[in-house]
């Protein structure tokens, strides 16, 4: 897997990063982003291969829910 470094700091200006960012999600890859305090890490939930990806990318057991 390649990884692809969108910068965004203005969502008005920079649509079309943001456009490439949805486009990664349905295409079923993970997408990470930053919050107030860490990164997250996200993917489309009704995408079970993309949602397997995450658990796995966070090494998370499957018995732990996302919320």
């Amino acid at each position: 897997m390649e990884t692809e470094i969108l910068r965004i700091s203005d969502v008005v200006r920079q649509q079309r990063e943001i456009a490439r960012a949805a486009e990664f999600l349905r295409q079923g890859q993970l997408v990470a982003f930053p919050t107030e305090t860490v990164y997250g890490i996200g993917a489309l939930g009704l995408d079970m291969a993309a949602v397997e990806a995450l658990y796995e990318a966070k090494n998370r057991p499957a018995s732990k829910a996302f919320s």
